[in-house]
């Protein structure tokens, strides 16, 4: 704060807003896309703050996809993984992409980084961490055998997941 007073302002403006989205979110299992990457970029702002800039941030998302429902919180414990994993440790600039698009009766949400990556399979990745099993868990008891989430890695190629859910918007 002693060095740069408008840029702390700026993060405690989107820590206001990251603390308000929460505390509305718990009000609702399914949300608009609109206000889960509301949700995101306030986050990803944040961290892209705290690296000096060294994150690189591309957003990619299908104006059709924007009304679909998602879980609520669903794309946070992936962005915090790619922050975590994919670039926390990297000392040079990184990249994380977020898109979403809609393809008929199905939505789907991707995150990626340009992270180390990882050799571990896609069952071994889901018993290790807390973030991947709870977002799995969160779609196949909101989405019995109707959604699927997909994992994209090796080592030196980065980090991504995908998540295929069917579509749905608000009614009225």
């Amino acid at each position: 704060m002693e060095f740069d007073t408008k840029g702390a302002q700026k993060i405690v403006s989107k820590l206001g807003n990251l603390l308000r989205g929460v505390l509305d979110k718990d009000k609702r299992n399914f949300i608009p896309l609109r206000e889960e990457l509301a949700f995101i970029k306030s986050y990803l702002d944040i961290e892209q703050v705290r690296f000096n800039d060294r994150l690189e941030l591309r957003y990619d998302i299908d104006e059709q996809a924007l009304d679909a429902l998602v879980p609520s919180l669903i794309l946070q414990p992936l962005v915090e993984n790619a922050i975590k994993h994919g670039f926390a440790h990297k000392t040079g600039k990184g990249l994380i992409e977020v898109a979403a698009i809609r393809q008929g009766d199905q939505v789907n949400l991707q995150i990626r980084d340009d992270g180390k990556g990882s050799n571990y399979t896609t069952d071994q990745l889901l018993s290790l961490g807390i973030g991947l099993k709870n977002v799995q868990d969160r779609l196949n008891l909101l989405y019995p055998k109707m959604s699927r989430l997909e994992i994209v890695t090796s080592p030196g190629k980065g980090f991504e997941v995908n998540i295929t859910i069917p579509y749905k918007r608000q009614e009225g």
